[in-house]
C-alpha cells in the first residue's frame, strides 16, 4: 500500500455544519469531501493555482455519499481519499469518513473532469496524472449518470436565486450550495444517501427552479432547471425525523 496515493486529513466540525438534530448537514459533508480532494490535489502539484496558469480548473461531475453511522456531537472527522486511475476525461475519486476512534461514518464516490476556461470545453489534450500508484478500491460504487427526465411525475417545489455568497474561486456556484438547495427542497429531515449529477454551471443571478418526484416513502428524485436547461439531477434517500 505504500506505493499508492492515499491520504487522510482531519477537519474540525463547527456548530454551523450541524443541523437542528446535531447531525452533519448534507452540504457540510459535500464541502468536507471537496476540501479533502482539493488538499490532495494541491499536495501533488494539481491544485487550483497550478492549473489556472493553463486556464484549467477541476469540475465535479457527480458525487454520492452513504451514511454508515450517525454520531452526535462530532467535533472532528478524518477523511481518507484516493484517486482511481483516470480514463480520457473522467477522474474518479473515493472517500471514507471516520471519527477519531476510527469508526467508519460515511462512504463516498465521485467523478471529476478538467475544464478549460479558454476553450469552454472539457480538456482532452492533456491528462493530469498524480504520478503515484493508483488504488483500485471503490469506496461506495462506480457512479453512473442519472437518466430520469422531467415529466408529469415531477412537481414544482421552489426556486432559488444564485447570490454572490454562493460563488467559489472558480467564479461559479459552489457544488455544496446545490446540495443546500436540494436539502431545502427535500421532504426528509435526515438524508441517508444522496447522489448529485452537476450538469451545467450556474452563475450570478441565475434562478434555479426545483422539481421533485416522490418515488416512495424514503426516496426522492429532483431536477433543477435554470434558463430552460437542466443544471442538476439528484436522488435522495432519507426519512422524516420525529425529533425536531
Amino acid at each position: 500500500m505504500s506505493d499508492v496515493l492515499i491520504n487522510t486529513y482531519t477537519f474540525n466540525i463547527t456548530s454551523g455544519q450541524l443541523d437542528q438534530n446535531d447531525n452533519l448537514k448534507p452540504e457540510a459533508i459535500f464541502d468536507i469531501l471537496q476540501e479533502a480532494a482539493t488538499i490532495q490535489a494541491e499536495e501533488n502539484g494539481l491544485g487550483f493555482y497550478d492549473l489556472i496558469k493553463d486556464n484549467l480548473i477541476w469540475v465535479l461531475i457527480r458525487q454520492k455519499y452513504q451514511i454508515i453511522k450517525r454520531v452526535k456531537e462530532l467535533k472532528k472527522v478524518k477523511v481518507k481519499t484516493w484517486p482511481l486511475k483516470p480514463n480520457k476525461i473522467d477522474y474518479m475519486r473515493e472517500f471514507e469518513v471516520y471519527d477519531l476512534n476510527d469508526e467508519l461514518l460515511i462512504k463516498a464516490s465521485s467523478v471529476w473532469t478538467v475544464f478549460n476556461l479558454k476553450t469552454k470545453f472539457v480538456e482532452i489534450r492533456r491528462q493530469l496524472d498524480f504520478n503515484k500508484g493508483y488504488w483500485n478500491k471503490i469506496s461506495l460504487e462506480s457512479l453512473k449518470k442519472l437518466n430520469f427526465k422531467l415529466d408529469e411525475n415531477f412537481k414544482y417545489v421552489d426556486e432559488f436565486k444564485v447570490y454572490r455568497s454562493y460563488y467559489d474561486r472558480n467564479k461559479h456556484m459552489n457544488n455544496a450550495k446545490y446540495v443546500e438547495i436540494i436539502f431545502n427542497s427535500s421532504s426528509f429531515d435526515l438524508i441517508d444517501s444522496i447522489q448529485v449529477d452537476f450538469i451545467k454551471q450556474s452563475y450570478l443571478n441565475d434562478v434555479i427552479k426545483v422539481y421533485k418526484y416522490q418515488v416512495d416513502e424514503n426516496n426522492e428524485e429532483m431536477i433543477g432547471i435554470s434558463n430552460d436547461s437542466v443544471v442538476f439531477k439528484c436522488c435522495v434517500e432519507g426519512k422524516i425525523n420525529e425529533v425536531i
